[in-house]
């Protein structure tokens, strides 16, 4: 985990240093919402978050998780889950965030999701190698690479094999 965070760490250094603004991260069609309200609002959370304002970032969060809920819309509810846990992991509330990666997993299966599913799965595990349970979290980031590799979304596969391989070498 901790050469994991090394590079993270490194490769935000090097972006911080480079000139002009970073390039945009690719985001697979299957981790982006359909409606463009929530799209919206799903956007403002991020703006608000990049700009370190945490805690303005909830309201967006919050009315676009309503918004999908109203609507019915599975596969969007379940990508909201996925970013709702990633504001409680970066407020520190890591019960909050399991919860969520949690649903946001349940209803990517229910809409065959695998990429979603893959990602909760590798954020899932580096919450099970942080707390100690490698074995737990070789069972998850494996299955999160299986998906990865059914649904053959290259990035998702990277990120797994690279927590596989971190988790590998700390056995």
């Amino acid at each position: 985990m901790s050469r994991v965070l090394l590079v993270l760490f490194l490769s935000l250094g090097a972006l911080a240093q480079g000139s002009g603004p970073p390039p945009q991260a690719y985001v697979p069609p299957e981790l982006q919402v359909a409606d463009p309200d929530v799209k919206t609002l799903l956007d403002s959370a991020e703006k608000s978050a990049k700009q370190g304002n945490f805690g303005d970032s909830l309201p967006f969060l919050q009315k676009a998780l309503q918004l999908v809920t109203k609507q019915k819309s599975l596969a969007d509810k379940a990508i909201v889950e996925d970013k709702f846990a990633v504001y409680y992991f970066t407020q520190g509330k890591l019960d909050e965030a399991k919860a969520q990666w949690l649903n946001a997993l349940s209803d990517g299966t229910t809409v065959s999701n695998l990429v979603l599913q893959a990602d909760v799965l590798v954020a899932l595990s580096a919450l099970q190698q942080t707390s100690g349970h490698l074995d737990q979290a070789t069972k998850a980031v494996t299955q999160a690479l299986d998906l990865a590799r059914k649904s053959k979304s290259p990035g998702v596969c990277s990120g797994a094999s690279v927590i596989l391989k971190s988790i590998q070498e700390t056995l």
